[in-house]
């Protein structure tokens, strides 16, 4: 657990420095993102118009959302949110349009360095960990891609009261970062209608136990005020973790 969270930490340090930036599900990403792909860098140079702006070329190699690009936008390029990608490297984009409807990415976006991104002796194994977070988010982009018809949540529903539905302790043989996917049924007045298996764990058995805890316990959020006219789906991931140490294994809607 304590090396899982100082990947988390290093990773943050890395990507925003001084700027703040509130950590996001890759789920909620997805539905966020107008653009989402692993891409190749070929070289970044000064936006002519706009001093805000880098421009990135690019190489798309694996397309998971949005249309076929050439250029990307690196944007807060005058704040401490702006990100540089080398060039002569992969990344996983997630990209969104801003204010000014240009297709752009900055260091709160989500997007990581998929190649050569730690070599530091201080944390031997590190950039192992960090392979398998990639590998597994790009597990869960590709599942939402397959699956794109059942993201209807337009009121941006949270779910809320899973704390208890950690499991901690719990005895399985599901594998390390494993994931499993449940569509929560809203009705308009935010009772739970149904909650679906969409994928299972490797271990059928914890995926039955999560169904019926969040059964018993999830209640829905939605933001803002306004009262939602029909029924809508949520989506909700969980991502299992083994024992490790003196800390038992456990399940958590965040990819550490």
């Amino acid at each position: 657990m304590k090396k899982l969270l100082l990947v988390v930490c290093i990773i943050s340090t890395l990507n925003v420095f001084a700027c703040e930036c509130i950590e996001i599900p890759v789920f909620q990403r997805y539905q966020q993102a107008d653009f989402i792909a692993t891409v190749n860098v070929l070289r970044t140079y000064p936006d002519k118009d706009n001093a805000d702006y880098l421009n990135a070329d690019i190489a798309v190699v694996d397309l998971f959302k949005g249309k076929q690009i050439s250029v990307l936008k690196l944007g807060e390029q005058k704040t401490n949110c702006g990100i540089i990608l080398p060039p002569d490297t992969k990344w996983l984009i997630f990209a969104s349009y801003d204010k000014m409807g240009k297709l752009q990415i900055n260091a709160c976006s989500g997007s990581v360095q998929m190649s050569g991104m730690l070599d530091d002796p201080r944390y031997p194994g590190l950039n192992l960990k960090l392979e398998k977070k990639i590998a597994a988010t790009i597990s869960v982009l590709q599942f939402l891609e397959r699956n794109a018809a059942k993201q209807n949540n337009p009121y941006l529903l949270q779910a809320g009261k899973t704390d208890s539905c950690r499991l901690i302790g719990n005895k399985t043989n599901a594998k390390e970062r494993s994931f499993a996917a449940f569509e929560i049924r809203v009705n308009a007045d935010l009772s739970v209608n149904k909650i679906k298996t969409l994928k299972s764990f490797d271990d059928k058995k914890l995926s039955a136990t999560l169904s019926k805890c969040l059964e018993k316990n999830i209640q829905i959020r939605k933001p803002g005020t306004s009262i939602p006219k029909h029924k809508s789906r949520l989506l909700l991931f969980y991502f299992y973790y083994p024992a490790e140490g003196e800390h038992k294994s456990f399940v958590s809607q965040t990819l550490l």
